[in-house]
């Protein structure tokens, strides 16, 4: 399944942990609720695009959305699944962020335009 409309684009993440080995947690604030449409998505070379979500009492690596939908925790095991240079190196690293997901009739996308990509207002078109 691949998303699409990353409307904060890919958030590339290396972050620090305590210990080599430990568990990460970096909380990103949105000026606006996401929106129920969307889901957390992360990227890696061997498995692609995949759902980055953990359930509400999980302790495992994944993002968890506050109640409101205004912020978002990324945990990361250092050296874990999920982190991107594999090694319990005291950095944990991603590269992820919200999106809509494709589902068996199409995109969830309600809304209009051409995939909300930010750059597009740095270019003159």
């Amino acid at each position: 399944m691949e998303p699409r409309n990353f409307i904060y684009g890919l958030i590339d993440v290396a972050q620090r942990v305590d210990t080599p080995g430990g568990q990460g947690a970096l909380t990103i604030s949105f000026t606006t609720p996401l929106s129920v449409d969307y889901g957390w998505f992360a990227f890696d070379d061997q498995d692609g695009w995949f759902v980055f979500e953990r359930s509400k009492n999980d302790t495992v690596d994944g993002v968890s959305l506050s109640a409101d939908r205004s912020r978002a925790t990324i945990y990361i095991t250092d050296g874990g699944g999920f982190d991107g240079d594999g090694e319990a190196n005291g950095v944990v690293c991603s590269v992820t962020g919200p999106a809509l997901a494709g589902t068996q009739d199409g995109w969830l996308d309600k809304g209009g335009g051409d995939g909300g990509c930010f750059i597009r207002v740095l270019t003159p078109w």
